[in-house]
């Protein structure tokens, strides 16, 4: 035998080897894990924080609280991120700006996948994907596409809706510009339109040749500790986001009940500004101490538990096979936690930050007339004595 046999066959014995130690890897039991990230401009305390000032953002006391920090925290734990960016934003930035964002997350090893706000580059009073017909939306999808294929010369396998606003033609349209795999379905919003959709909730399935992956939730319960069993607990659907984690307990909990559970995938969500509270027209930045804990202890998890990251690059014939992961039972983890009398009547009542504003000016008018009344109760009373 020749030695050129011999290395064919010591290359041969190491590709089936590294083939069947990934397919044992992949099929411990344990969930793969995609981190997302949206990439996009958001309005912060009605201020306009713009996608580029993100990258390098500091926040107040010298807190690096920008997308810097986010991929500094992964490249600790050796993880690469999908970064569904909002490529329509060039019409106010330029190309240049947004071409940069997404060769620097390309450049670090980074999966960068298209993300619909429609509103940046085609009709502003139309924020949702699914407010567009399905010419429209082909359209739309084609010219993301045809963009960031341009600045990266690679091709956009994923898509994630702007505010999860797709809908069945969004799926059509995704499968007409031959994008096979989106992860727009989230049950616990309203403009999510394929939640309507013959699709699993919470486990991968199909859309003809699309598959389709939610945004990984989880139902958290909550009651007082001393009303135990006496009360209904408030029940919400969350996901998987550092900004929707109440501590790292809470983290802890549901990553653990996603693991009992067998869940195939976790995917994890995130935002591009998730590491800032707030932000002021003079351009001040308060960082989310607690979202970037949060997620160092959710990287932290991940490591411990040995979990594996991917991306939607890693997915193709030969290296993860998604066609194992289908026709699962849909299921939610639950988790429970305690919150005091307050709180718990505070979230039955449905009262938010967004609307708790609404609520006191409805009590205190209740209160007002309720007072009134009683005074003019007593003097009536005091007068027929």
């Amino acid at each position: 035998m020749t030695v050129k046999k011999l290395e064919n066959i010591i290359a041969a014995i190491c590709i089936v080897l590294t083939v069947s130690n990934f397919a044992i890897a992949s099929d411990n039991g344990l969930p793969i894990v995609i981190i997302t990230v949206d990439v996009e401009s958001k309005k912060i305390d009605g201020v306009e924080l713009p996608m580029p000032e993100q990258v390098n953002a500091i926040c107040m006391n010298n807190i690096s609280c920008g997308l810097g920090k986010m991929t500094e925290l992964l490249k600790e734990k050796g993880y690469p991120a999908v970064f569904f960016l909002n490529v329509y934003e060039y019409k106010k930035y330029g190309e240049e700006p947004v071409m940069e964002i997404a060769k620097w997350f390309d450049g670090a090893g980074h999966d960068v996948q298209l993300h619909i706000h429609p509103q940046w580059a085609y009709d502003k009073d139309r924020n949702l994907t699914h407010q567009y017909t399905l010419d429209e939306q082909i359209k739309i999808i084609r010219d993301g596409k045809d963009l960031l294929e341009k600045w990266l010369d690679k091709p956009v396998l994923a898509h994630r809706a702007g505010a999860y606003g797709a809908d069945e033609n969004t799926l059509k349209a995704l499968i007409e510009n031959d994008i096979l795999y989106d992860s727009s379905l989230f049950i616990a919003s309203e403009n999510s339109k394929v939640t309507a959709l013959d699709l699993k909730k919470n486990v991968l399935s199909m859309y003809g040749p699309l598959y389709e992956f939610p945004v990984t939730v989880y139902r958290k319960h909550e009651e007082p500790p001393f009303l135990k069993g006496l009360l209904k607990p408030v029940s919400r659907v969350r996901k998987y986001d550092a900004n929707w984690f109440a501590d790292e307990a809470e983290t802890e909990k549901a990553v653990r009940e996603a693991i009992d559970m067998k869940l195939d995938f976790i995917i994890l969500f995130l935002h591009s500004f998730s590491f800032i509270k707030h932000y002021t027209p003079d351009g001040d930045k308060i960082a989310d101490i607690g979202a970037i804990h949060r997620f160092e202890h959710l990287l932290n998890i991940i490591k411990r538990e040995e979990l594996r990251v991917i991306t939607f690059q890693d997915i193709k014939p030969g290296n993860l096979e998604l066609s194992r992961y289908l026709n699962r039972q849909d299921s939610i983890p639950d988790i429970s936690a305690q919150i005091n009398a307050v709180q718990y009547s505070r979230k039955r009542m449905g009262i938010t930050a967004a609307n708790y504003k609404v609520f006191l000016t409805v009590f205190s008018l209740i209160a007002i007339f309720g007072l009134i009344a009683t005074i003019k109760f007593i003097k009536r009373k005091n007068k027929n004595a």
